[in-house]
């Protein structure tokens, strides 16, 4: 009878190493941003074949940046400009007009009007129908 309660007792503390290091090891998106020189990741969108317009609503991210910048994956997409709107409902324009390659991270866009808290994002793009499905936008921000 003791040695079945040593079993168990191991076999419980085995159990709680293993899912505490699984927890451990897995990067969530933000770690994965800091690995890219402490980029924030403010959201991603999802960019079907048929739409040109999107936004992105920035609601877990009160901190305040200056930069931004996209990385495109699964599909090629094509962006002609972007609209910033800030929690003070004051907006900027950002031209674009470049074809992403799957994989490919944008310039770095700097904020006019020095750092502020980015509440939405608004997407102008085409994409062309390649047959590679959905596109995903991975919007970036850094202080």
């Amino acid at each position: 009878m003791n040695n079945y309660k040593m079993t168990l007792s191991l076999l419980g503390i085995l159990l709680f190493f293993m899912v505490s290091s699984s927890f451990l090891s897995k990067k969530t998106p933000i770690d994965e941003c800091a690995d890219l020189g402490g980029w924030v990741k403010l959201g991603t969108q999802t960019v079907s074949s048929d739409v040109d317009y999107d936004e992105l609503n920035v609601i877990e991210v009160t901190e305040t940046f200056g930069r931004l910048k996209f990385k495109v994956s699964k599909a090629p997409i094509y962006i002609r400009n972007i609209y910033i709107i800030y929690e003070d409902d004051t907006s900027e324009s950002q031209i674009i007009t470049h074809r992403f390659k799957k994989g490919e991270t944008s310039r770095t866009l700097n904020l006019i009007g020095y750092k502020r808290i980015i509440k939405k994002i608004i997407f102008n793009y085409s994409r062309r129908n390649s047959g590679q499905g959905k596109a995903d936008l991975l919007v970036l921000a850094k202080l």
